[in-house]
């Protein structure tokens, strides 16, 4: 069996290692807990990252050569820009609506499904910026890129537009803790980053865009305070 094969049955393990970690996550009354999902969960994510970097090589991992594909359907570089301002723009809108006192209450129902997992104290802030950094570099290199050009690959030679829906689907697949829905909503945004990935050429402009969309968390959240230790 190739490294290929095995980094993929590694990937899926931890899509479902993740789902497992995050429902102890949310019965869990250690106050580090989160702290320790999410390092586990980075070290996960980098040591898979390395090993399709080591598969690949990382300029073929970092780049993408369409070649004989039909990129006929991608926006020119003067729509990818406004694409990219309206991505911003609608990443962000939740953070600002979250700052608007009438808005706000609406916010923190959205986020409440969720409160176990997003960061509570200083320190589980500082580290959901790693956390944040760790998905926008290490998911994309992992669905965006690697998986791309695996699934292309012997056994599956899928077709190009089937590799970019499977691959899709496992990334939606992988946030399925966060309801159906959203999950869904997860699957839109990879076909999104997937268009930033083959219009842009290189994986740094949804890398940027990723990241940027997990790390808006700390601005939706009231400003967090380290637990008082008991007795004190």
């Amino acid at each position: 069996m190739r490294s290929a094969d095995v980094l993929v049955g590694f990937l899926v393990l931890l899509l479902v290692l993740d789902q497992f970690v995050l429902r102890r996550l949310k019965l869990a009354a250690e106050p580090r807990a989160r702290i320790r999902v999410y390092t586990l969960i980075m070290a996960g994510h980098w040591l898979a990252t390395i090993w399709a970097a080591a598969n690949m090589g990382l300029p073929r991992l970092w780049r993408i050569s369409l070649g004989s594909v039909d990129a006929t359907w991608l926006p020119p570089t003067w729509l990818l820009m406004l694409l990219v301002l309206g991505f911003v723009c609608i990443v962000l809108l939740p953070a600002v609506l979250a700052r608007i006192p009438a808005k706000r209450a609406v916010i923190e129902r959205a986020m409440a499904r969720l409160s176990y997992l997003l960061p509570q104290t200083h320190s589980e802030r500082l580290c959901w910026v790693a956390l944040s950094i760790t998905a926008g570099v290490c998911e994309e290199c992992l669905f965006r890129s690697f998986l791309l050009w695996y699934l292309q690959g012997s056994p599956w030679r899928l077709g190009f537009a089937a590799s970019i829906g499977v691959a899709c689907a496992l990334f939606a697949v992988g946030h399925v803790y966060q309801g159906i829905l959203p999950a869904l909503g997860t699957g839109v945004l990879a076909i999104i980053l997937f268009v930033f990935f083959l219009a842009s050429g290189s994986l740094l402009l949804p890398i940027v865009m990723h990241t940027l969309a997990d790390m808006r968390v700390l601005l939706m959240i009231h400003d967090a305070k380290e637990p008082t230790p008991s007795g004190t």
